[in-house]
């Protein structure tokens, strides 16, 4: 699915403004939406203004997976914004007790997918059914 210049420029400022709010600096941001070597993290603040990240399809994949993992702890948390930024830098047992961030920043897109399979059982059960598939085929 090909985006516009404005989707991109939402999708960056929404997935920004997300990862701030989970405590990320700017070079977290850059690492975690898959944009090392695309983009450097002092350019950051032309990102949260007017410009959205380079059109790469494999940039919007990181970001979609920020996305859902954001409206994930929405639905877990929904009456506190600070609770996803806690259970984001709290230490986890799935995670080999690891905080979710520092799960993320070393395992990148691997560990986007496994964070929002924890969070949102039907984005789960949505993999697990389509890798079944491919598998009896």
């Amino acid at each position: 699915m090909e985006l516009t210049q404005e989707q991109c420029l939402m999708i960056t400022q929404k997935s920004i403004a997300i990862m701030q709010n989970w405590g990320m600096s700017e070079q977290d941001i850059v690492k975690i939406s898959g944009l090392e070597g695309i983009v450097k993290a002092r350019h950051m603040e032309r990102y949260k203004k007017d410009e959205a990240f380079p059109n790469k399809n494999s940039v919007y994949v990181y970001l979609e997976h920020i996305l859902g993992i954001d409206e994930a702890l929405a639905t877990t948390y929904p009456r506190s914004n600070q609770m996803a930024r806690m259970w984001i830098n709290r230490p986890h047992r799935r995670f080999a007790k690891q905080t979710p961030k520092a799960f993320m920043l070393a395992e990148g897109q691997k560990a986007l997918v496994a964070l929002r399979m924890d969070l949102d059982c039907a984005f789960a059960w949505e993999r697990t059914t389509h890798n079944l598939n491919k598998q009896s085929k």
